[in-house]
Protein backbone atom coordinates (compact mmCIF):
# COMPACT_ATOMS: atom_id res chain seq x y z
CA UNK A 1 0.00 0.00 0.00
CA UNK A 2 2.80 2.23 1.09
CA UNK A 3 4.36 1.64 -2.17
CA UNK A 4 1.57 2.42 -4.29
CA UNK A 5 1.08 5.65 -2.20
CA UNK A 6 4.78 6.49 -3.51
CA UNK A 7 4.41 5.54 -7.14
CA UNK A 8 0.90 7.95 -7.31
CA UNK A 9 2.92 11.06 -5.04
CA UNK A 10 5.72 10.22 -7.42
CA UNK A 11 2.99 10.47 -11.16
CA UNK A 12 0.81 13.61 -9.41
CA UNK A 13 4.08 15.15 -8.52
CA UNK A 14 6.04 14.76 -11.87
CA UNK A 15 2.99 16.29 -13.80
CA UNK A 16 2.77 19.08 -11.62
CA UNK A 17 6.34 20.01 -12.24
CA UNK A 18 6.37 19.35 -15.56
CA UNK A 19 3.28 21.99 -15.56
CA UNK A 20 4.98 24.31 -13.91
CA UNK A 21 8.15 23.61 -15.82
CA UNK A 22 6.24 24.56 -19.66
CA UNK A 23 3.95 27.40 -18.52
CA UNK A 24 1.55 28.20 -20.84
CA UNK A 25 1.65 31.27 -22.87
CA UNK A 26 -1.18 33.83 -23.79
CA UNK A 27 -2.40 34.85 -27.18
CA UNK A 28 -2.25 38.37 -27.68
CA UNK A 29 -3.72 40.28 -29.98
CA UNK A 30 -2.76 43.22 -31.60
CA UNK A 31 -5.88 44.11 -33.86
CA UNK A 32 -8.20 41.86 -35.68
CA UNK A 33 -5.30 40.79 -38.04
CA UNK A 34 -1.88 40.29 -36.11
CA UNK A 35 -1.47 37.87 -32.80
CA UNK A 36 0.95 37.30 -30.76
CA UNK A 37 2.11 34.78 -27.89
CA UNK A 38 3.58 35.91 -24.50
CA UNK A 39 3.99 34.59 -21.20
CA UNK A 40 1.65 37.11 -19.37
CA UNK A 41 -0.65 39.67 -20.84
CA UNK A 42 1.51 42.75 -21.71
CA UNK A 43 1.35 46.15 -20.46
CA UNK A 44 0.55 49.06 -22.67
CA UNK A 45 3.13 51.96 -22.48
CA UNK A 46 2.54 55.61 -22.57
CA UNK A 47 3.98 56.24 -25.99
CA UNK A 48 4.95 59.63 -25.27
CA UNK A 49 7.08 58.67 -23.09
CA UNK A 50 8.87 56.05 -24.48
CA UNK A 51 10.05 58.29 -27.19
CA UNK A 52 13.37 60.36 -27.14
CA UNK A 53 12.77 63.79 -27.95
CA UNK A 54 14.35 63.59 -31.72
CA UNK A 55 11.65 61.69 -32.15
CA UNK A 56 8.77 63.25 -30.21
CA UNK A 57 9.53 66.38 -32.39
CA UNK A 58 9.16 63.84 -35.86
CA UNK A 59 5.75 62.97 -34.61
CA UNK A 60 2.53 64.60 -34.28
CA UNK A 61 0.16 64.24 -31.70
CA UNK A 62 -2.26 61.96 -34.56
CA UNK A 63 0.66 60.06 -34.92
CA UNK A 64 1.67 59.75 -31.21
CA UNK A 65 -1.71 58.54 -30.33
CA UNK A 66 -1.74 55.85 -33.49
CA UNK A 67 1.44 53.88 -32.14
CA UNK A 68 1.02 51.65 -29.03
CA UNK A 69 3.95 50.12 -26.70
CA UNK A 70 3.45 46.68 -25.11
CA UNK A 71 5.75 45.53 -22.77
CA UNK A 72 5.89 42.16 -20.33
CA UNK A 73 9.01 40.18 -18.94
CA UNK A 74 9.70 36.74 -17.25
CA UNK A 75 12.77 35.32 -16.21
CA UNK A 76 14.36 35.27 -19.24
CA UNK A 77 13.77 38.30 -20.87
CA UNK A 78 11.69 41.58 -21.89
CA UNK A 79 9.28 41.39 -24.66
CA UNK A 80 8.39 44.00 -26.73
CA UNK A 81 5.33 44.88 -29.19
CA UNK A 82 5.02 48.49 -31.20
CA UNK A 83 2.53 48.58 -33.38
CA UNK A 84 2.10 51.52 -35.87
CA UNK A 85 0.40 53.31 -37.81
CA UNK A 86 2.40 54.08 -41.29
CA UNK A 87 0.80 56.58 -42.91
CA UNK A 88 1.02 55.28 -46.38
CA UNK A 89 -2.61 54.84 -47.95
CA UNK A 90 -3.57 51.08 -49.06
CA UNK A 91 -2.47 51.53 -52.37
CA UNK A 92 1.09 52.70 -50.80
CA UNK A 93 1.06 49.82 -48.79
CA UNK A 94 0.25 46.95 -50.98
CA UNK A 95 3.61 47.61 -53.60
CA UNK A 96 6.57 45.25 -52.91
CA UNK A 97 9.23 48.35 -53.54
CA UNK A 98 7.23 50.36 -50.34
CA UNK A 99 7.93 47.24 -47.98
CA UNK A 100 11.05 46.85 -48.96
CA UNK A 101 11.97 51.01 -48.33
CA UNK A 102 10.34 50.87 -45.31
CA UNK A 103 11.58 47.66 -44.11
CA UNK A 104 15.60 49.52 -44.80
CA UNK A 105 14.62 52.85 -42.98
CA UNK A 106 12.92 50.94 -39.82
CA UNK A 107 16.60 49.08 -39.53
CA UNK A 108 18.17 52.34 -40.34
CA UNK A 109 16.74 53.88 -37.67
CA UNK A 110 17.17 50.88 -34.93
CA UNK A 111 20.95 50.61 -36.01
CA UNK A 112 21.01 54.82 -35.08
CA UNK A 113 18.61 54.86 -31.99
CA UNK A 114 20.94 52.22 -30.86
CA UNK A 115 24.47 52.77 -32.26
CA UNK A 116 24.37 49.22 -33.55
CA UNK A 117 25.72 47.44 -36.24
CA UNK A 118 24.20 45.01 -38.19
CA UNK A 119 24.80 41.28 -38.57
CA UNK A 120 22.44 39.66 -40.19
CA UNK A 121 19.11 40.05 -42.32
CA UNK A 122 16.60 37.48 -43.10
CA UNK A 123 12.94 37.57 -44.54
CA UNK A 124 10.04 35.77 -42.78
CA UNK A 125 6.93 34.60 -44.00
CA UNK A 126 3.36 35.47 -43.01
CA UNK A 127 -0.09 34.92 -44.48
CA UNK A 128 -0.18 39.03 -44.43
CA UNK A 129 3.25 39.27 -46.55
CA UNK A 130 7.37 39.13 -45.89
CA UNK A 131 8.39 40.86 -42.73
CA UNK A 132 11.99 41.14 -41.81
CA UNK A 133 14.35 40.17 -39.07
CA UNK A 134 17.77 41.49 -38.41
CA UNK A 135 20.02 40.75 -35.60
CA UNK A 136 22.77 43.30 -34.22
CA UNK A 137 25.21 44.32 -32.00
CA UNK A 138 25.04 47.40 -29.65
CA UNK A 139 26.31 48.31 -26.13
CA UNK A 140 24.01 47.39 -23.04
CA UNK A 141 23.03 50.48 -21.46
CA UNK A 142 22.44 48.69 -18.16
CA UNK A 143 26.13 46.38 -18.61
CA UNK A 144 28.08 49.18 -20.57
CA UNK A 145 28.81 45.60 -22.36
CA UNK A 146 28.42 44.90 -26.18
CA UNK A 147 25.32 42.57 -26.74
CA UNK A 148 23.34 40.79 -29.67
CA UNK A 149 20.13 41.86 -30.23
CA UNK A 150 17.33 40.74 -32.53
CA UNK A 151 14.12 42.38 -33.89
CA UNK A 152 11.54 41.40 -36.21
CA UNK A 153 9.47 43.85 -38.40
CA UNK A 154 6.42 43.85 -40.19
CA UNK A 155 4.13 45.73 -42.40
CA UNK A 156 0.71 44.57 -43.03
CA UNK A 157 -1.49 46.65 -44.65
CA UNK A 158 -1.29 50.25 -43.26
CA UNK A 159 0.22 49.13 -39.98
CA UNK A 160 3.91 48.03 -39.12
CA UNK A 161 4.68 45.77 -36.33
CA UNK A 162 7.86 45.56 -34.30
CA UNK A 163 8.70 42.28 -32.11
CA UNK A 164 11.68 42.92 -30.19
CA UNK A 165 13.07 40.23 -27.30
CA UNK A 166 15.80 41.74 -24.98
CA UNK A 167 17.26 38.82 -22.70
CA UNK A 168 17.83 39.69 -18.82
CA UNK A 169 21.67 38.31 -19.23
CA UNK A 170 23.11 42.14 -19.96
CA UNK A 171 26.27 40.10 -19.95
CA UNK A 172 25.76 37.45 -23.24
CA UNK A 173 27.61 39.07 -26.25
CA UNK A 174 26.80 36.12 -27.77
CA UNK A 175 23.36 36.01 -28.50
CA UNK A 176 22.40 32.77 -26.95
CA UNK A 177 20.64 33.98 -23.47
CA UNK A 178 16.78 33.25 -23.70
CA UNK A 179 17.25 32.09 -26.99
CA UNK A 180 14.63 29.62 -26.80
CA UNK A 181 11.96 31.91 -25.59
CA UNK A 182 12.56 34.48 -28.17
CA UNK A 183 12.47 31.76 -30.95
CA UNK A 184 9.10 31.13 -29.37
CA UNK A 185 8.02 34.68 -29.46
CA UNK A 186 8.83 35.15 -32.80
CA UNK A 187 7.48 31.94 -34.34
CA UNK A 188 4.28 32.99 -32.30
CA UNK A 189 3.56 35.92 -34.86
CA UNK A 190 0.70 35.07 -36.35
CA UNK A 191 -1.17 36.82 -39.45
CA UNK A 192 -4.60 36.57 -40.76
CA UNK A 193 -5.23 36.69 -44.58
CA UNK A 194 -7.65 39.28 -45.78
CA UNK A 195 -10.55 37.34 -46.81
CA UNK A 196 -11.11 36.70 -50.19
CA UNK A 197 -7.20 37.03 -51.33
Amino acid sequence: MKKSHFLLWLLVGGLSLAAFARADWVTFALDERVSVQLPVQPTELAVAKTLSPEQAKTLSPEQVKNNHVYLTTDAYGTYQVVQSATGFSAEQAALAATRAAFYQRMLQGVLRHEHGTLLAQSPFPTAGGEGVEFAYRHVSRGSGKPVLAVARHLLVGTTSYGFTFTPRDQQDSTGTSGNAQRRRFFDSIVVKPVPGK
